[in-house]
């Protein structure tokens, strides 16, 4: 993604929301948070509406081992905990 052109901001930011998908479908989960937060660096707006993101962050947390920390914090701005 960062070899992207830098006006491409929301084909960079798509991309790494498909990697997260990917790492997340293969329970690759440290992988997909790491994606899931450029993609937020990026173009945070994607991370409260996107479909795909709600999902893979829902999968993460239901897989964690912890109720807090940055996956916490990702699934609160991300709408999928209060």
């Amino acid at each position: 993604p960062s070899d992207l052109p830098a006006g491409l901001v929301s084909r960079r930011a798509q991309l790494h929301l498909d990697l997260a998908w990917a790492y997340t479908q293969h329970r690759r989960d440290a992988e997909a948070l790491v994606q899931l937060l450029d993609a937020e660096q990026i173009a945070p707006q994607l991370i409260r509406f996107h479909p795909v993101v709600r999902e893979a962050v829902a999968d993460l947390v239901g897989r964690s081992r912890t109720s807090s920390g940055v996956l916490h914090d990702l699934a609160i701005r991300a709408g999928v905990l209060n």
